[in-house]
């Protein structure tokens, strides 16, 4: 089995103080074939220095050097030099288990299958959450929608973390310049391309979030664009390769979310004043396809229903009030 070789690779910015855990997660792996491709993109801290000290210290480990252009570039850098018949991507401020490249390698091998994919734990101050998926083996893409629903709800599709891909297989590399969807647009692309499909419901990937300033809690005047792109690609998926609705239900479910949160960004971390925040609001009455979803809501979630019912009557001001209560009264946070 470990005759076949895995590229992991690992896009590194300003990571000097999570570096050491992660490529010690990896290094540490029971699976012993592997080249461990750092990508360090332009750091300003140490980080190229840890770096080259675990280059120094281990023969499997390749260190590559770019100006700052971010994790796409970055992944898409080690791709270029990657020798392994398998990739697996990582990301700096988190850890893996150790059996994880050798219980992805197992069943890629046992079932071969074009692509693995694995739980996580999220691990954040409010404890450790695992997001199990379901276990199945698929082959054929048209068998996969009922998984594919299920994975794609359960945030187990978007990221490429907990995947392991076949380097033959990746045609399209990452999109560079987005700041969001660029991993799912990357997924929909590769399984596009894949006959046999695994998924397990081990939580093999450790991904941590301490901090309040990730992109994904951020407001940018670019994310609503950026989120009606990828709700047309993934239904774009679904119409391509299923014959049922049950894929493109899981994604109205979760583009019903986004606009969830975006206009939660929008009020509580954009610097709009107010009277530019409930126009902005008003905007999305007339976009099609949030039209479509506040008269056909899909999500069991209660204030999701709540927030389209409001825009279906038009009560901006209710919205606008709804979400700086929610988050008086019960400390919410956003994710």
């Amino acid at each position: 089995m470990e005759r076949s070789k895995i590229s992991i690779i690992v896009p590194v910015y300003n990571a000097e103080k999570t570096l050491k855990q992660c490529v010690n997660s990896i290094l540490s792996q029971t699976y012993k074939n592997i080249e461990v491709i750092l990508v360090n993109d332009g750091s300003t801290d140490d980080s190229l220095k840890v770096c080259n000290k675990f280059s120094d210290e281990d023969k499997r480990v390749l260190v590559l050097s770019q100006k700052n252009m971010g994790v796409s570039a970055s992944r898409n850098k080690g791709l270029k030099f990657a020798k392994g018949e398998f990739i697996q991507f990582i990301d700096s401020d988190d850890y893996i288990d150790k059996f994880m490249c050798e219980k992805l390698v197992k069943n890629i091998k046992q079932y071969k299958a074009d692509v693995v994919v694995c739980g996580y734990n999220k691990i954040s101050f409010n404890g450790i959450e695992s997001k199990q998926g379901p276990r199945a083996v698929v082959e054929g893409i048209a068998n996969l929608e009922q998984v594919f629903a299920t994975a794609f709800e359960g945030a187990l599709f978007n990221a490429p973390w907990n995947k392991i891909y076949k380097r033959s297989k990746i045609k399209e590399t990452f999109l560079e310049g987005l700041c969001l969807g660029e991993d799912l647009k990357f997924n929909l692309s590769y399984f596009s391309n894949c006959d046999k499909f695994v998924f397990t419901n081990d939580c093999l990937y450790n991904y941590t979030d301490y901090s309040n300033s990730s992109l994904s809690e951020r407001y940018d005047d670019d994310l609503l664009n950026l989120q009606l792109n990828l709700y047309k690609s993934s239904q774009d998926f679904c119409v391509k390769n299923f014959n049922g609705s049950i894929g493109i239900d899981s994604t109205k479910k979760v583009f019903e979310k986004e606009i969830y949160y975006y206009i939660k960004k929008l009020i509580l971390k954009s610097n709009y004043k107010r009277r530019d925040k409930l126009e902005k609001i008003k905007e999305c009455l007339y976009i099609t396809e949030i039209k479509e979803r506040m008269n056909d809501v899909r999500t069991k979630d209660k204030q999701i229903r709540l927030l389209f019912i409001l825009l279906r009557h038009n009560l901006i001001s209710l919205v606008y009030l709804f979400f700086y209560l929610k988050t008086i009264l019960k400390g919410d946070e956003l994710y």
